[in-house]
């Protein structure tokens, strides 16, 4: 959840270098969604709006780690074009807290 502050912080302006960052495969985020899928005992995440992520879902039966994969996906998807100027991204990111907070 904080790769993407950077941009928003303005501490990187590379709007680029911070979504590869953030949502390519091998980069920072990629390697935490790594680590806490294998800690956690969960298939590999991905952003909730593809195929790999629903089915994966699918195979989970535990409901606790259904819902952790759930946050995770939210997590993955990421901001939309990493604007702190667009109309939802703060509802995104109180989203993001309360799911990391509440485990939903």
């Amino acid at each position: 959840m904080l790769l993407p502050f950077e941009f928003l912080t303005g501490r990187n302006p590379d709007r680029d270098a911070v979504y590869r960052a953030c949502c390519e495969e091998g980069g920072p985020g990629a390697q935490l969604d790594a680590q806490i899928a294998a800690t956690a005992g969960l298939p590999k995440i991905h952003a909730n709006y593809t195929r790999e992520y629903r089915e994966n879902l699918a195979t989970i039966n535990d409901p606790q780690k259904q819902e952790l994969y759930r946050v995770c996906g939210a997590l993955a998807h990421g901001l939309h074009g990493l604007s702190d100027c667009h109309h939802s991204t703060f509802r995104w990111i109180e989203g993001w807290v309360h799911a990391i907070g509440t485990g939903k």
